[in-house]
């Protein structure tokens, strides 16, 4: 069975060390493709002999489900980047002073201890704070 990756990963300021937890989901790839060859069974089974099934169309049906499985393989890959950049990105701010708004809208400054991830979503550590990456609104400008 096909399963994907979901990964916890912190980042200490204090060590520069870094921890990774995982835990496994089951795709719905595999189940696609477990459906594809039941109806394709079935159709074939119960084809009328007189009028059978036309080799190129089935064809055309298999390609476009390897295409869609292929595709579906590409965009995981992509999420994955995606998340692995936003990671990098985020340590880079380690030190630094940023800006963020908490859940009032107030606008909040400190320093950045820390980075993980968690559920796909990138965040810093600032003070008792886990801010998510996207509520940062500046880095390294102090305020007058």
């Amino acid at each position: 069975m096909i399963s994907t990756e979901n990964y916890r990963t912190y980042v200490d300021s204090s060590s520069g060390t870094g921890s990774t937890t995982s835990s496994t989901s089951k795709s719905s790839s595999n189940d696609m493709n477990e459906q594809f060859m039941g109806l394709l069974l079935a159709q074939l089974t119960n084809q009328n002999p007189l009028e059978p099934m036309n080799d190129t169309e089935m064809v055309n049906q298999m390609v476009q489900m390897n295409s869609l499985t292929e595709l579906q393989k590409i965009s995981k890959a992509l999420t994955a980047m995606t998340q692995t950049n936003q990671f990098v990105s985020a340590t880079s701010l380690i030190d630094k002073n940023v800006t963020y708004l908490n859940k009032d809208s107030e606008a909040i400054s400190g320093t950045v201890s820390g980075v993980y991830m968690s559920n796909s979503s990138v965040y810093v550590k600032v003070g008792d704070d886990n801010v998510a990456l996207e509520s940062l609104i500046s880095v390294g400008v102090e305020e007058e």
